[in-house]
């Protein structure tokens, strides 16, 4: 009965092993975190707001590369030196990991070997490292709520930003709006179209919500109840379709998931807003929406050339089930189909199904079945709980946020960016987090013994 928790894996309690020993162990491995976890805040700080495109002066230092390189290497350092202990096994991350080889196998048979070769190393794989640091690096229901107040703090400029434009004219072009008077979005590149702009408001949303719900304090409640509030007028005032979909969907799992008091606050707070606020909506928004069901009275044509580019990316995966047109090519893939078009289809599964075959669109299925069961068991072990009333909250807004993706991914070609790795990564966080306690219960219960 000596054997040390180190001979047996750090996940498995033997009657002589000692819980003190194992609260060291998370002791230092927390402090050993710490670096790496503030760098990854102010990366998604830097990411999302691009504090760079509004003072100048930071453009040089590459703020986002540097950020990023730091919270990466501090982690892989800790790790080395045998500070932290070993991270649990994660199927998404594994699924995500299976993901990645195929893109990099596929690139010999791409339509543009080398365009597929850039969109796999400047893009998809700094949001798959993403996606592994928070896994690794939010291991407490502490840091999981600061990454869930800094997301809420981030989408105050974000919703801000749209609503000065719209009303201060603040309209976009006809290249990004296709003639439609629509506001450009915010500043940077994850949010400066409005479809993009809808996308990340409408993920960070439930987890505002989630603070708001665990928060005790009435003046912490009314700040985060603003914030919700200011999110949904933002995400109306981009005129997305597929924003007003997700928003829709979040607002009905949210009614879903409440019981009692909570769900008749939610209902009542609703009520409220549409009594103030639907009168104050555009006329024109509601034309806007009208093109969801009739597709043909979109007078930006819009709608009718996504409906065909779909039509015509289901054709091509038809066609080559298994070899893709390599990573990032649909455009390409389409062009061959439909003429120099020159535009990713907007669907998410049929950008991977066209780009990775079907291999590749399973491979990220799976990946993200993973992590909404991640989520899930994370806020199935909380439930009822009072001692971890937070994690179940964030826990149910991460996997929201994930099922609003899961929608929205019918609207946006953005298969490769961060707006899903990031909350899988979360998702993939909180059953860590939650298998940790999980465990704690179980040395202290043998403890006793």
């Amino acid at each position: 009965m000596n054997n040390t928790v180190a001979s047996t894996g750090w996940w498995r309690a033997r009657a002589g092993d000692s819980p003190p020993a194992a609260g060291t162990a998370r002791a230092a491995q927390d402090r050993a975190l710490r670096y790496p976890f503030w760098a990854l805040t102010a990366f998604t700080l830097v990411m999302i707001l691009a504090p760079q495109n509004y003072f100048p002066v930071l453009k040089p230092l590459h703020i986002a590369l540097v950020t990023g390189a730091f919270a990466s290497g501090a982690y892989l350092m800790s790790r080395f030196s045998g500070t932290t202990l070993p991270p649990r096994h994660s199927p998404a991350m594994m699924y995500g990991a299976f993901l990645f080889v195929w893109a990099v196998l596929l690139v010999p048979f791409s339509l543009w070997p080398g365009g597929s070769f850039g969109t796999i190393f400047n893009v998809f794989v700094k949001a798959l490292i993403i996606f592994w640091l928070l896994g690794r690096v939010v291991n407490s229901v502490h840091r999981l709520g600061t990454v869930a107040w800094l997301l809420s703090l981030i989408s105050i400029p974000l919703s801000l930003s749209a609503v000065m434009a719209f009303l201060h004219g603040g309209m976009g072009n006809a290249d990004l709006t296709h003639g439609l008077e629509r506001i450009t979005g915010y500043d940077a590149g994850l949010t400066s179209n409005p479809n993009d702009l809808a996308l990340m408001i409408n993920l960070t949303l439930p987890l505002t919500v989630g603070l708001l719900l665990s928060a005790r304090r009435k003046i912490v409640c009314v700040s985060l109840a603003l914030v919700a509030l200011l999110d949904v007028v933002a995400v109306v005032l981009t005129y997305s379709r597929g924003g007003f979909i997700t928003l829709i969907v979040i607002v009905g799992a949210y009614l879903a998931c409440l019981k009692g008091r909570a769900r008749i606050g939610l209902v009542m707070i609703l009520l409220s807003f549409g009594l103030v606020a639907i009168p104050m909506i555009p006329s024109g928004y509601w034309s806007r929406l009208d093109t969801i069901t009739d597709i043909q009275a979109d007078r930006t044509d819009s709608a009718q050339q996504r409906w065909a580019g779909m039509v015509d990316a289901t054709k091509i995966v038809a066609a080559h089930p298994v070899i893709g047109a390599g990573a990032g090519m649909d455009i390409l893939a389409l062009n061959e189909v439909r003429g120099d078009t020159w535009r990713h289809v907007h669907n998410i599964y049929l950008e991977y199904a066209v780009d990775l075959g079907i291999p590749g669109l399973l491979l990220f299925l799976l990946l993200y079945y993973r992590a909404l069961k991640s989520a899930s068991a994370a806020r199935r072990l909380a439930a009822g709980r009072l001692e971890h009333a937070r994690l179940y909250r964030l826990s149910e807004g991460i996997w929201i946020a994930l099922i609003a993706f899961g929608v929205s991914a019918f609207f946006h070609p953005v298969a490769y960016e961060f707006y899903f790795y990031y909350f899988a990564g979360l998702a993939v966080a909180v059953g860590v987090i939650a298998a940790n306690i999980k465990d704690q219960v179980i040395i202290g219960k043998s403890a006793k013994l």
